[in-house]
């Protein structure tokens, strides 16, 4: 996902009344924090262990929602690797982003950020700050969380995506949503030269059709880029959005592939047409840890079918 800065010219709106009730405040007190592991480490700046962490940062997240991510998809987060709850990330969305703030319905709760730029500038940040006090965040809380979300490098992963089951929802699932951030992550590394090839193969695959048997309709062209369909509970489901992002930054392309989120006709096409731009992508698998996130995702299907 990525977010849109502020015009200059544009200040941020006040944030809508979004006070907590006692209860809420109470619960959150148990969910808030960076992060397992050593990525608090690097979040505060400060050098620890995981023998001292929990010492400087409270319980990353409820034990009951923790037991609901497999320990196998946690151990894949690197230090720079954040899962925040769905509240912080809203708030986060609304403050950077004018179209999650003017298009809530469409746009929706981001299931992960990659943090390219410090884009928590004066506006944004004065934004943040009023938004999650109002949700009933300490300043404490709303501090760490700003040097969270502005740190370049940190890769952010909302609370109800991490905790989604593979089996239910292919795509949208902690392992393949790393994969989708570290893809941008990875980009954000590449020359000019490399960024100019991989503009020019979306470019290309952009342009080009398909032939489909469409209901009604008979053999119909239609876009190359399109959803990878899933059968679960024999219901057909999809992630509809990745075309649309696609479509509007050509990022989106490498980071949807990575993901396993597009056909794989787009792949092939890739690969055969654009083989500088495929050769870009394939250090990125290796970059990006792809097989061993694959490989996470295949295991733990073995064992749950136990």
């Amino acid at each position: 996902m990525k977010f849109e800065l502020f015009s200059s010219k544009k200040e941020a709106p006040e944030p809508e009344n979004l006070e907590a009730s006692p209860e809420t405040i109470k619960r959150r007190r148990n969910t808030i924090s960076l992060l397992l592991g050593l990525g608090a480490c690097a979040a505060l700046e400060i050098g620890c262990t995981p023998r001292n962490l929990e010492i400087l940062a409270p319980p990353r997240i409820e034990k009951t929602t923790e037991q609901k991510i497999p320990q196998e998809f946690l151990s894949l987060l690197k230090k720079n690797e954040y899962i925040i709850p769905n509240e912080v990330m809203n708030s986060y969305g609304r403050a950077v982003d004018e179209r999650i703030r003017n298009n809530p319905e469409l746009f929706g709760l981001p299931g992960g950020t990659t943090i390219d730029i410090n884009r928590l500038g004066k506006n944004a940040h004065q934004f943040f700050q009023k938004d999650m006090r109002e949700r009933g965040f300490t300043e404490e809380e709303i501090e760490r969380f700003v040097l969270m979300l502005s740190r370049p490098g940190n890769i952010i992963i909302t609370e109800s995506v991490a905790t989604k089951n593979p089996e239910e929802s292919p795509i949208m699932n902690l392992p393949r949503v790393l994969a989708h951030e570290r893809t941008h992550g990875f980009i954000h590394t590449l020359d000019e030269k490399e960024i100019e090839i991989l503009k020019k193969a979306w470019e290309g695959l952009q342009k080009q059709t398909v032939k489909e048997e469409v209901a009604g309709m008979g053999e119909t062209d239609t876009p190359l880029i399109r959803d990878k369909i899933f059968i679960i509970k024999k219901w057909d489901t999809t992630s509809a959005f990745s075309a649309f992002a696609i479509d509007s930054n050509w990022t989106e392309l490498y980071a949807y592939l990575a993901q396993g989120a597009l056909d794989e006709r787009v792949e092939k096409a890739l690969q055969a047409q654009y083989p500088e731009a495929y050769k870009i992508f394939e250090r990125c698998i290796r970059k990006t840890q792809q097989e061993k996130i694959i490989k996470t995702i295949k295991e733990y299907k073995k064992q749950t079918l136990r």
